[in-house]
């Protein structure tokens, strides 16, 4: 006879392995940030170390909506996009968290760019951008 897992063990064992991998990410991106850091140190190029201070948090954001995303996508229904929340939460955090890229590639408004550079207010919003893009996508049962 054999032993079957309930859905309750399935769910605890996949948020399991998703926190267990998020982690893993997490201490990966941070060796790859010290490198980044390291190789600035001797080269005096900030694309790399801008690029990650942009693009990091966003992935970060992404990967907390993943567990809503896929109970969503396991839903029956037709797939609807929550506009107002990606205009109006999604493209201001956008904004704020490529700055640091915009200002590597020369863009104007050097003042505008120092405020909204502030290393916590980049990862925040980077973090809701990412977050907002995934869960913006949900889907609805048919009426």
């Amino acid at each position: 006879m054999g032993y079957s897992l309930k859905p309750i063990q399935i769910r605890f064992v996949s948020y399991l392995v998703y926190v267990l991998a998020f982690g893993y990410f997490v201490i990966k991106a941070d060796d790859f940030n010290r490198l980044l850091k390291r190789s600035y140190e001797s080269t005096y190029d900030f694309t790399g170390v801008f690029l990650f201070m942009s693009l990091f948090p966003i992935i970060v954001g992404i990967l907390l909506a993943l567990p809503q995303f896929f109970v969503s996508y396991m839903r029956k229904g037709s797939w609807k996009v929550d506009w107002v929340a990606l205009l109006a939460m999604g493209l201001p955090a956008l904004v704020v968290a490529i700055t640091p890229m915009l200002v590597n590639l020369s863009f104007e408004g050097q003042l505008v760019a120092s405020i909204l550079l502030h290393p916590s207010l980049v990862t925040v919003a980077g973090i809701l951008f990412g977050f907002v893009l995934v869960t913006s996508f949900n889907k609805q049962e048919s009426e």
